[in-house]
């Protein structure tokens, strides 16, 4: 479709930098004391129509509004100048803590001859008020045979922003524009994955060290053994589909990252936190001589 289809939650809502109070409790009877926090030292983000508050910083934050973010990206988008054949969606989660837009090209793609599947180049873009997430910009190829982000190695641009700093519209747009030279230059890493063949003694002990890790293992807890299941299972998986290779490997770990439980509340914040460990896993060193 030539134009813009904008599939959008409410993210145009009011906030504002609030100060923080200390309160000193008394005894009946007695009024409390209240102590004014110092802007410098830390401040509150307060959705003023709910009157929630969606998080709190140092003095040194920089509130960057969601509605700026979506319109710098629409910005950027459009000065990058790759195609006008796209879909824009934006989603707010956490009564609106967090923001995540997606711009998929419809036109931008490649294909698998394998299993008669398309890749789309995608841009996603985030935002957050409770610090959780960084002003991130993302590109890869999405699979549209299962709706699988197939991240590459450089992922293929992952620009991350903190909240102490400016967003550069013109920078954002040039890591675009790279981002979709890169994209149409992976077909040849793709290929040379599809010609690797693995053994699932391989396979496994890959994830082992790198996705099934645990964030913090110890003597007793090397590797987490329900991930590493779900990972090898996805893996059998893929491998029916697209033969013992790396490149089965690899669409098996997107999977999982692109896949959370349904049932988890948090499933956008799994989501961000998966692809990120699937970017790690393809710079490790095990998965460079996997060859």
């Amino acid at each position: 479709m030539d134009g813009l289809t904008m599939i959008q939650d409410d993210y145009r809502f009011p906030v504002e930098k609030m100060p923080l109070i200390a309160v000193r409790e008394r005894a009946p009877g007695y009024a409390d004391q209240e102590y004014r926090i110092p802007d410098t030292m830390q401040q509150a983000i307060v959705r003023t129509d709910t009157g929630e508050v969606l998080g709190t910083h140092s003095g040194k934050y920089n509130m960057v509004k969601h509605e700026d973010i979506v319109e710098n990206i629409m910005e950027g988008v459009a000065l990058a100048d790759i195609s006008n054949d796209y879909d824009h969606t934006i989603k707010v989660y956490e009564n609106g803590a967090k923001l995540k837009g997606s711009f998929i090209f419809n036109d931008l793609i490649q294909k698998d001859p394998e299993v008669n599947d398309i890749i789309r180049f995608k841009v996603d873009y985030m935002n957050s008020y409770d610090g959780m997430w960084s002003i991130m910009v993302n590109a890869y190829g999405e699979r549209l045979f299962c709706l699988n982000g197939c991240t590459s190695p450089e992922s293929i641009t992952h620009e991350k922003n903190r909240h102490t700093a400016g967003f550069d519209v013109k920078a954002s747009a040039m890591q675009i524009t790279q981002a979709l030279k890169v994209f149409f230059n992976e077909k040849d890493r793709w290929d040379a994955w599809r010609k690797t063949k693995l053994s699932l003694e391989n396979v496994q002990n890959v994830f082992t060290k790198t996705l099934a890790k645990p964030t913090t293992p110890t003597l007793t807890n090397k590797v987490n053994a329900k991930q590493l299941t779900q990972l090898m299972a996805n893996y059998n998986n893929e491998r029916n589909l697209l033969g013992n290779n790396k490149w089965a490997m690899y669409n098996a770990a997107t999977y999982w990252a692109t896949h959370a439980p349904d049932a988890d509340a948090n499933k956008h914040r799994v989501v961000v936190r998966r692809q990120d460990a699937v970017q790690k896993m393809l710079n490790h060193k095990l998965w460079e001589e996997m060859v």
